[in-house]
């Protein structure tokens, strides 16, 4: 008799990837980064076969949010390079949140068995939505992460803190906006993913936070 799991779960990673001018400084370490992750959502399927992973990518700069790709399977994803991935402008964050969380919820809606990463990774604070205010997205986040929705916020050069909980979102992290920083915060990044997928294969709680200190440890 196998002891594979009945329930084979999709999992949605939704990477909202701050696009504006500031965030050239660390242009090729995020583009990296982005491809890294990549390369681990197509790692997690071949270390658990019962999960089927999906990648979102939503970018946003100026008044422009966009998603290039949705509901993808790593294997399908081109490589993010300086043409797609090209900072300038301001910061759209709540606009970018909200549309992008909303489509994916409109998405989930039809699988039973699913869960979502959400992570956010931002060098500034929201200074440009004109669709979604700060309330807007409380609401949202408070009411999926009740849903097997997990939230995550990567910040650097404000309190990564306290704009994470101004969105109600629970986990948060602060990064040094440098190059040479870059490659530890995807590491950690990756680690924790696999850590999420660990603890679903074996039935265990994957609500609380997986980004823990040591998350191989999990």
């Amino acid at each position: 008799m196998s002891d594979r799991p009945a329930t084979r779960y999709k999992v949605f990673h939704l990477l909202l990837l701050d696009e504006s001018g500031s965030m050239s400084a660390i242009r090729q370490p995020v583009i990296d980064g982005f491809n890294a992750t990549a390369q681990t959502v197509m790692e997690l399927e071949r270390q658990f076969p019962d999960q089927e992973h999906r990648i979102c990518l939503v970018t946003f700069k100026g008044t422009s949010v966009r998603m290039p790709l949705f509901d993808e399977t790593a294997s399908e994803l081109p490589r993010l390079n300086a043409e797609s991935y090209h900072p300038r402008g301001a910061t759209p964050l709540h606009d970018a949140m909200g549309q992008a969380i909303t489509r994916l919820r409109v998405l989930t809606d039809g699988h039973a068995d699913h869960r979502v990463l959400v992570t956010v990774l931002t060098d500034g604070i929201e200074n440009a939505s004109c669709e979604y205010s700060q309330a807007d997205i409380q609401v949202l986040v408070e009411e999926l992460t009740e849903k097997n929705w997990t939230f995550t916020y990567y910040g650097a050069n404000h309190d990564a803190r306290r704009a994470a909980d101004s969105l109600s979102i629970r986990i948060s992290f602060d990064f040094a906006a440098a190059p040479e920083a870059m490659p530890a915060l995807f590491a950690r990044d990756r680690e924790s993913r696999l850590a999420y997928s660990r603890r679903l294969q074996a039935g265990k709680d994957v609500s609380r936070d997986y980004f823990s200190t040591d998350p191989s440890a999990n």
